[in-house]
């Protein structure tokens, strides 16, 4: 997609989110179903009480009002973990300490960041996996990004037609996930086995990602800074039951990590240090914008995110109702750390795209063309 068309229908999407949808909603109510009032989860997900608000809501709640959200908090004990993870890799790797994935978004701009001020003797290479479907935006953020810390970087693209392949046979899975996004998961699968595989080909003991909390707890369950064995696992073979070398070639194969091709002191650990510093949105926006590594209205995830993510979310609504998206989106408006209106208006423009096909831009198509799928391959239409 160029990127003027890329832009154009995004900020179209947002622009009719922010200002347009209210007064389009009376006309889309009739292909919309009941969502929480608090978190705008759909009732397809979680089913609404009398008063429209789901039972995760209500147990939020309470525990806000006895306290109990904040006595759990795991935010010191978290972040002193990721402290000493991080100090000890000072100085250990062979070339470099750790493989930052780093993909142009604010986390990891403002990950980069924190890496830089906080762990200065932390040796460290960015490395930038380029599906061929991201967003233009997070390119030059990444671009800009590096440039101004001057940090020894890589790019790489793999194989297209490894990735259309990928891509399909996740998408193929959608009818029988369960929980968290396969094709989502499958990309970020991609994304850290090539860090794995390039931090053991360097010596690197560490690989650090942007993961939140959020995202670490609704893909993973639970909450921890480092990811387990069982968490690494390909999803494919750990969540649908596939046999990766039934699946592709012993080509192909390369791009997954495999422990076993690596001696145990040569395996990276992946850490996630963004699960226990935790930090609201709004502040990693106005810390960048200070720092000039994010330009105003450049951090819209819109325009940050994969060309792909549309493409997930209206196969996913067309499946189940919902979108996986939501659920994680949801507990963020939950918590107070984003905007409720303006997400719930893009919750439901997605479902009315996908109940009755309108507002599915030029890009979603060039997506699916690109993929050599069609609407139908994803239960539209």
């Amino acid at each position: 997609m160029k990127q003027s068309e890329f832009l154009r229908e995004v900020r179209t999407f947002d622009l009719i989110a922010r200002r347009l949808w209210p007064l389009l909603r009376p006309l889309a109510r009739p292909h919309l179903r009941p969502r929480c009032r608090v978190c705008a989860i759909p009732a397809a997900y979680a089913p609404l009480d009398a008063a429209g608000v789901c039972a995760a809501c209500r147990e939020h709640e309470t525990e806000r009002k006895s306290g109990e959200s904040d006595a759990a908090s795991p935010d010191q004990a978290l972040a002193h973990e990721v402290d000493e993870k991080l100090k000890v890799a000072q100085g250990q790797g062979r070339i470099y300490d750790a493989v930052l994935l780093f993909s142009g978004g604010k986390d990891s701009c403002y990950l980069l960041h924190r890496l830089q001020q906080d762990y200065p003797d932390l040796r460290l290479i960015a490395l930038l996996v380029d599906n061929g479907f991201m967003s233009p935006v997070a390119l030059e953020n990444a671009e800009a990004a590096i440039a101004a810390f001057e940090i020894d970087h890589l790019v790489f693209k793999p194989n297209p037609a490894f990735v259309r392949k990928l891509f399909r046979l996740a998408f193929g899975e959608i009818p029988r996930q369960r929980g968290y996004s396969i094709v989502d998961m499958m990309d970020g699968q991609l994304t850290f086995d090539s860090a794995r595989n390039l931090a053991a080909h360097l010596g690197a003991p560490l690989v650090v990602c942007g993961l939140g909390r959020t995202q670490v707890s609704n893909i993973f369950g639970g909450v921890r800074v480092e990811m387990s064995e069982e968490d690494a696992r390909n999803p494919l073979a750990a969540r649908q039951g596939l046999t990766l070398e039934e699946l592709f070639s012993a080509e192909e194969m390369r791009h997954w990590y495999r422990a076993e091709m690596w001696p145990e002191q040569a395996r990276p650990r992946v850490l996630m240090p963004m699960v226990a510093w935790d930090p609201p949105e709004q502040e990693i926006i106005a810390q960048l914008e200070t720092l000039g590594l994010m330009r105003p209205g450049q951090s819209n995830p819109l325009l940050t995110n994969n060309a792909f993510i549309p493409v997930i979310a209206l196969s996913e609504v067309a499946h189940f109702g919902f979108n996986s998206f939501e659920v994680e989106f949801s507990r963020l408006i939950r918590e107070g750390r984003i905007e409720p209106g303006y997400w719930r208006n893009l919750f439901e423009m997605v479902e009315y795209s996908a109940r009755t096909g309108r507002f599915v831009g030029r890009g979603t198509l060039e997506v699916l063309e690109r993929l050599k799928m069609s609407r139908q391959d994803i239960g539209l239409d």
